[in-house]
């Protein structure tokens, strides 16, 4: 039990090492809007991935699908969780159907090296996704990118990260939803789609 407490510590100290890494620009390729620019070729093939491949990362993955023209950008999207098969919760539904999205039927993908293998770029919506990514496939860092910074908005907290809605509100989704739709909208006009 001891040890359970013990990993878990380090696994948030690992995340807050991260998100401080980004806000001070120390790791600063993950999140530099010119970098990912420079990466996004109009027929990439792009993973999103968030923790659970229930809210985030398919939302994105169909958003673009529903809005990229035929034979340019593609995109699939997948959880860093090991778990296969779960639905969308009724409130990123009902979010999701707001920008058009039917996420109904979506059932969660776990990440796999395939997946990761057969996309040019990935996308990870936060810390927490970024530090489990690197812990799983670093070699694939290289081509991983945090999704909210392709905006080159200006935040006062230097906020890279879109929030896990997961188990909060209507309000949060919405608003959560908006960030990843508007990063989507971005992706596709720096690609020409």
């Amino acid at each position: 039990m001891i040890r359970s407490y013990i990993r878990q510590g380090r696994t948030r100290l690992g995340i807050e090492r991260r998100r401080l890494a980004f806000r001070t620009g120390s790791e600063s390729r993950p999140v530099d809007p010119a970098r990912i620019r420079r990466a996004l070729d109009p027929d990439s093939h792009l993973l999103f991935c968030c923790t659970g491949n229930i809210c985030r990362s398919p939302l994105a993955e169909r958003y673009l699908r529903e809005r990229a023209d035929s034979g340019g950008l593609t995109a699939d999207s997948a959880g860093l969780l090991d778990r296969a098969g779960r639905p969308s919760p009724d409130l990123a539904v009902a979010a999701a159907a707001e920008y058009g999205v039917d996420l109904s039927e979506h059932r969660s993908r776990p990440v796999s090296r395939e997946r990761i293998d057969s996309s040019d770029l990935v996308f990870v919506m936060d810390a927490r996704n970024y530090h489990a990514f690197a812990g799983r496939f670093e070699d694939a860092l290289s081509k991983t990118y945090l999704l909210k910074p392709v905006l080159e908005r200006d935040d006062e907290h230097g906020d890279v990260e879109i929030e896990d809605p997961h188990r909060t509100d209507a309000e949060t989704f919405r608003r959560v939803f908006g960030e990843v739709v508007d990063a989507v909208e971005e992706l596709l006009r720096v690609a020409g789609s």
